[in-house]
């Protein structure tokens, strides 16, 4: 009996001939909704319901509805009075269930009071206002709540919502802070505390309508909820560190590429940026892996996405706010949404296609402008010609090789779901559509300009080079590998979006291992093939492609923890994010050492040639002043050469003449001596300051024309002879600081 057990406060029923915690014939001893059947198996002990018999005994709540007791059933309305006010069963956000006057707007069809069901479950005359919330693009703790109705009605710091997370607890695990961006929406940003992983947890926002006065006339929207993607938050001290890392990254690579832009505009060179540019663009697109990177590797991934010149005005943002009025939804890979991409590749590339547009404006009008100055030989004649020169084709060449990444994955990811639902999104599937075949055809292109490349000459690789200068420029040509190695950068950069895109629809085990195989493989063609020319291109791409790899292999620990083993503690996993913090700072930094070193040689020679053409405009002043004296040296030693030279053919002729049958090439020659001492300009004595020599003697097409100085029938050329048979050699030597000689050399056979 249950009073032989009385005695004993836990095991106070007596079943089986023992003292037992709960009796399963009436459920004795179990009282609580969530757990009120008793059973015997394994052991006694008080488990969930299974049915209304198991709820019974309480008589508060005697139907078993979702492993609980609750007061009523919602599959049936069961324990709501039908003819009542409130003849509906619902599930509060506690978990709960009520009898309500309404459910959803059916519900209420019937209701003399009104056709809409408000938040509170009561039927209303009053039409809902439309509310929507959404994730910041590219952030997993940023909100943007919008609503139809005028939010400046509200009281200021009306506390008129809060927000629920799966399986947190407000304040203890997270909190958030909000603003009013405008009168129609508002901005939430959650803080998390202790360590929290974010896999996939049901986030609410609860509208607290005893917080709203009646007077403000402000109609209550339904509340809202949300998935939040998988994430690994860091805290409020270590989110602020990251942010100061960010921030210093991001003026050290801007400093150094703003000091490029002169060089950059002028002559479209500086390989170290491009390179950089290129780098930068696969490791922001590392955050489309299917791994669950720590929020410090996320925040510092996006440091790069400027790569894909994202801060440059989009030509199409017009036609994207059309789109959703339009009613297209656009599918796309999970990976991508949560990370902020589109879908759309007037989106995702419209910058990139923007910049292709001014520079193809810019070629038209380089091209008319040279069309129009055709006979024009003055500067800015000059000047044209070699911007035309320049974009026919080098600089296009080196513009698509920067962007083929971008361009590829956006045209991907557009390819990925095609739709022509409406003129805007048809748009893009046309434009993804004709760029993907164009840089197919690139490729294809780029063979082949490769495979007719001329043979090796000097005039033939000048011509080549400048026309086709970066697909060459920067490589050997000992062997064919590294005389094509920019076909396999283009196809590294295919197949790395190929991979991302291609197996991005949740098969980690095949993405991540093919895109780390792709990043290893290159490595090793670079270490291996020793593909670039300079030194200084060499160290650059192998330790860009070093980095790269490193990233990868941090790629590969998580995803074998995310996979298979589940090993990596909360702190194991923001420690490995600081790893990544680390290793993509250092990539900033070396390639910041290589631009910057690249930019102060380019403007060394520059200030080198500025130097030059100074002096060489003073030395043009100062032969005004001395001309009238010198002109009666030059004319003195145009004579002394004369005969001299006439001795000498005479001499020749004599020699010729006498031994006809050896034909031995002799040769006699005079030199003649001028002295600068008097030909020193008036602006200074200083060695700088010595008047130039090649005044005296005009060069014209590697010629030295010496018309009116005594030589009206003679050439000379300068330094030696193009063909055979010409007779003549002049030869120029310098004896000391203020003198300098010249030798005439006659050959004869």
């Amino acid at each position: 009996m249950d009073a032989d057990c009385s005695h004993l406060s836990s095991t106070p029923y007596c079943e089986g001939s023992s003292c037992r915690p709960c009796k399963t014939i009436d459920n004795s001893g179990c009282t609580t909704t969530a757990a009120p059947k008793c059973t015997s198996l394994p052991s006694y002990s008080c488990t969930a319901c299974s049915g209304d018999v198991d709820c019974t005994h309480l008589s508060m709540t005697p139907y078993c509805d979702g492993s609980k007791c609750q007061i009523c059933k919602t599959t049936e309305n069961t324990g709501c009075d039908s003819s009542s006010s409130q003849p509906k069963c619902i599930t509060s956000p506690n978990g709960d269930n009520l009898c309500v006057q309404c459910a959803t707007d059916l519900d209420c069809a019937n209701s003399p009071v009104g056709k809409t069901c408000s938040s509170n479950y009561t039927c209303i005359s009053t039409a809902l206002s439309n509310a929507n919330m959404t994730l910041a693009s590219g952030s997993k703790r940023d909100l943007t709540v919008t609503f139809s109705e005028d939010l400046s009605v509200l009281p200021p710091e009306c506390q008129f919502f809060f927000l629920e997370i799966e399986n947190l607890t407000w304040p203890t695990d997270f909190s958030y802070t909000w603003e009013l961006k405008d009168d129609h929406t508002i901005s939430v940003t959650l803080e998390y505390y202790g360590q929290i992983e974010i896999k996939k947890n049901k986030l609410q926002l609860l509208f607290n309508s005893s917080a709203i006065p009646v007077s403000s006339n402000f109609t209550i929207p339904k509340n809202l909820s949300l998935t939040l993607p998988n994430s690994i938050p860091l805290s409020a001290p270590a989110l602020s560190v990251v942010k100061g890392i960010n921030t210093a990254s991001q003026v050290i690579a801007g400093a150094a590429v703003a000091a490029t832009a002169p060089a950059i505009f002028s002559s479209g060179v500086f390989s170290s940026l491009w390179n950089f540019i290129s780098i930068c663009q696969i490791v922001n697109y590392l955050l489309y892996l299917l791994v669950n990177w720590p929020e410090n590797a996320l925040m510092v991934f996006d440091i790069f996405s400027a790569a894909s010149l994202k801060f440059f005005p989009n030509p199409f943002q017009g036609i994207i706010d059309d789109i959703e009025q339009l009613g297209s939804m656009i599918e796309l890979p999970a990976v991508f949404a949560d990370n902020g991409a589109q879908g759309l590749f007037i989106s995702d590339s419209g910058s990139t296609v923007g910049v292709w547009g001014l520079v193809v404006l810019f070629y038209l009008l380089t091209k008319a402008s040279r069309c129009i100055m055709k006979n024009s030989v003055g500067k800015l004649s000059r000047v044209i010609q070699y911007f035309c020169g320049n974009l026919e084709w080098r600089a296009v060449i080196r513009s698509v090789s920067s962007s083929f990444l971008s361009l590829a994955l956006g045209a991907s990811l557009q390819l990925y779901s095609v739709s022509f639902d409406n003129w805007a999104v048809g748009l893009s599937s046309v434009l993804a559509v004709l760029f993907g075949y164009f840089l197919l055809f690139y490729i294809a292109i780029c063979c082949y300009i490769l495979y007719n490349r001329p043979e090796t000459t000097k005039d033939n690789n000048e011509a080549f080079e400048k026309k086709f200068g970066p697909l060459v420029e920067d490589f050997k040509d000992e062997t064919k590998f590294q005389r094509c190695f920019i076909i396999f950068v283009l196809v590294r950069q295919a197949t790395f979006v190929g991979f991302l895109v291609g197996f991005s629809d949740n098969v980690a085990m095949a993405q991540v291992p093919l895109v780390a195989i792709n990043c290893f493989v290159i490595f090793l063609f670079i270490i291996l093939l020793k593909p670039y020319k300079e030194r200084k291109e060499m160290l650059s791409n192998t330790l860009n492609e070093g980095i790269i790899c490193c990233l990868m292999i941090c790629a590969l620990v998580l995803l074998n923890d995310q996979e298979r083993s589940h090993w990596m503690s909360y702190s194991d996993k923001i420690n490995l994010g600081w790893v990544v913090v680390a290793i993509c700072s250092l990539l900033i930094l070396i390639n910041a050492i290589f631009i910057i070193y690249e930019t102060y040689q380019t403007y060394r020679q520059w200030f080198f040639y500025a130097k030059a053409w100074c002096l060489k405009r003073r030395n043009l002043k100062g032969m005004d002043s001395t001309h009238k004296k010198t002109s009666h040296r030059v004319n003195k030693f145009s004579a002394s050469i004369g005969s001299s030279f006439a001795n000498t053919s005479k001499l020749s002729d004599r020699r010729s003449q006498r031994h006809p049958v050896t034909q031995k090439s002799l040769v006699n020659e005079t030199t003649t001596v001028i002295d600068l001492n008097e030909m020193q300009t008036k602006a200074g004595h200083s060695k700088d300051h010595i008047l130039n020599d090649s005044n005296l003697f005009q060069i014209s097409n590697n010629n030295f024309d010496l018309q009116g100085k005594g030589f009206e029938n003679l050439k000379l050329s300068s330094p030696e002879p193009e063909r055979p048979g010409v007779p003549l050699k002049f030869v120029r030597k310098t004896r000391g600081t203020n003198t300098f000689s010249f030798r005439l050399n006659q050959s004869t056979k």
